[in-house]
């Protein structure tokens, strides 16, 4: 019988061609260094990237590249089922939806009144619901955050994170993973809810935490 305790399964890598567009600006200048990035409805790759003194947005389709300049830092990304795209900014600590073919800013998601230190990182999408991680410096603000996809804030659906930085959802959106600076990851379970109503700010019930799983890495 083969042992399989650590058997890794390999998928076949593929390499994207680097992204080429003019340079606009004389302050421009610089290896372009890649940061966010998600998959929209559309099958379409998004990638946040800067230079020096540029942000932008890549979008990469079946017709080529289109880049768009956008004004935050594109540390985290996440799609909309709106075709528009949420970007978690750690320069400015800041989170907005933006058009990713234009890099035009919709809106920015407000901090809730009762947080008082704002480092929002990783964000993830369910049709009507966003979520924002908030890796505060202050134990008391940290936490995960919902907002409606209009981006009205909902709630804050749990604290039982230590900061919080990647975020995914599995299961039909009925599960959040979480993963911690410190080397955790963790599970939480949201519960199920209509969300068809969710772009007018109807919030929805908290969640619990199922497990955490704590990384073995030395």
């Amino acid at each position: 019988m083969t042992d399989q305790t650590n058997s890794v399964t390999t998928i076949q890598s593929t390499t994207y061609n680097k992204c080429k567009f003019e340079v606009t600006t004389p302050e421009d200048s610089g290896s372009l260094m890649l940061e966010g990035l998600t998959i929209d409805h559309n099958g379409h790759l998004l990638i946040g990237g800067k230079t020096n003194s540029v942000r932008y947005l890549l979008t990469y389709t079946q017709d080529g590249v289109k880049s768009a300049k956008i004004t935050l830092e594109p540390s985290y990304l996440a799609a909309t089922r709106l075709n528009s795209i949420v970007v978690s900014s750690m320069d400015p600590q800041m989170v907005q939806i933006a058009d990713p073919y234009t890099g035009r800013s919709l809106y920015t998601l407000h901090v809730p009144t009762s947080v008082s230190d704002w480092w929002p990182r990783g964000v993830c999408c369910t049709d009507g619901r966003i979520f924002v991680a908030n890796a505060a410096m202050k134990p008391a603000d940290t936490g995960i955050f919902c907002y409606s996809i209009s981006g009205r804030y909902l709630d804050c659906i749990t604290t039982d994170v230590s900061h919080p930085r990647g975020l995914v959802l599995t299961d039909n959106n009925n599960t959040l993973m979480v993963t911690e600076r410190d080397g955790g990851i963790k599970v939480f379970v949201i519960d199920e809810m209509d969300t068809s109503n969710d772009h007018l700010g109807i919030p929805f019930h908290t969640s619990d935490p199922v497990h955490a799983l704590h990384s073995q890495c030395s």
